[in-house]
């Protein structure tokens, strides 16, 4: 025979999963020009470069969204949109000097004529499954003005 004595501790709580918040959104309304960052959506994009200025570890994702109303292949807008957005805060006229490889650019089938721009601090997750990632060199010269 023997004594044994056994101590049972609880787990540890899991990690708390971190993920996007919704920081804004612009409308694309240019019926000539329908990716094109207007005035009303680079103010909204001047906050959001300030926000990344101020937590050098955070991260944006765009998610560019074409509604299949529109004129023109649907998901080549959409990518267009988004990259518009990215080039605005990467390089664009408001000098915000954005580091390219902290924005992420996507697509989204819908119906609606806009990005979505979603804000991820340090060791966050994007969780939106009903998107997809946009590849940049598809696109080489093909933005900067819209449709």
């Amino acid at each position: 025979s023997c004594v044994a004595t056994v101590e049972v501790k609880p787990l540890p709580k899991p990690p708390e999963v971190v993920s996007e918040t919704l920081a804004g959104e612009c409308q694309f309304k240019n019926a000539r020009r329908t990716s094109r960052v207007d005035n009303e959506c680079k103010a909204a994009l001047d906050d959001i470069s300030l926000r990344l200025q101020r937590e050098p570890n955070s991260k944006l994702v765009v998610v560019g969204y074409a509604n299949t109303e529109e004129k023109g292949d649907a998901e080549k807008l959409a990518a267009l949109r988004a990259i518009n957005t990215k080039n605005y805060l990467t390089k664009g006229e408001g000098k915000q000097q954005i580091d390219a490889g902290r924005i992420e650019v996507r697509r989204a089938g819908s119906d609606k004529g806009k990005a979505e721009f979603y804000f991820l601090p340090e060791g966050a997750t994007f969780t939106k499954t009903d998107t997809v990632v946009v590849d940049e060199s598809q696109f080489q010269g093909k933005h900067g003005g819209g449709k």
